[in-house]
């Protein structure tokens, strides 16, 4: 059971590293233009984010279920057992909002409310102190906004260099001392921290 969510965030994962606009390699989805570059890694960091966030809710709304396993075989358990609708039910706000599952804190406590036998294997993959999670939602937010308070956010983080100079391209492909790109880091460590979620 733990491979739907697994597969398909590994799946979704590559689906956008193949789509992001590198330099001085031909891209099937772009024209050689600045603008489609640019645009192209932007719905790039969007989409990751959101599948990031497809993940954290997949995983903890089928845990909630009494019948899912992690990778090493065992059930997960709750108390209360419930459907996967039910589930994301009972961890929304006063207000009726879902938790802001790409956020690691939300999607740990909405573990925890749940009661999950996994909540401390969740809450250690999650929390981890090398998760890229609240980096790239910095850049998401800024992409998707462009608000100068978004910018602020964004130019604040650690990974950020000034000579990004708040431009989709080069914060995607700047090269970490690793040799990895930015958004390759990202998707790497995202997949990692996945596959701990689930073990």
């Amino acid at each position: 059971m733990y491979t739907i969510p697994l597969h398909r965030f590994y799946s979704d994962v590559e689906k956008i590293r193949s789509r992001v606009a590198r330099p001085d390699v031909p891209n099937q989805y772009l024209m050689d233009t600045d603008f489609c570059q640019e645009w192209i890694n932007t719905v790039a960091v969007i989409e990751l984010n959101d599948v990031w966030a497809h993940f954290c809710r997949s995983v903890i709304g089928l845990s909630a279920s009494g019948n899912f396993r992690t990778r090493s075989g065992i059930i997960v358990t709750t108390p209360s057992p419930r459907n996967f609708a039910d589930a994301i039910d009972h961890v929304r706000t006063r207000r009726g909002y879902e938790p802001r599952w790409h956020d690691a804190t939300q999607s740990i406590q909405a573990a925890t409310r749940l009661q999950l036998s996994n909540a401390p294997t969740i809450q250690l993959a999650l929390g981890s102190a090398n998760s890229p999670a609240s980096d790239l939602n910095a850049c998401r937010n800024y992409f998707a906004h462009k608000r100068s308070n978004c910018a602020e956010v964004l130019r604040n983080r650690r990974f950020y260099r000034t000579q990004m100079k708040l431009q989709p391209f080069r914060i995607v492909n700047h090269i970490r001392r690793d040799g990895r790109s930015t958004i390759d880091f990202w998707m790497d460590e995202l997949k990692l921290i996945a596959d701990a979620a689930l073990s």
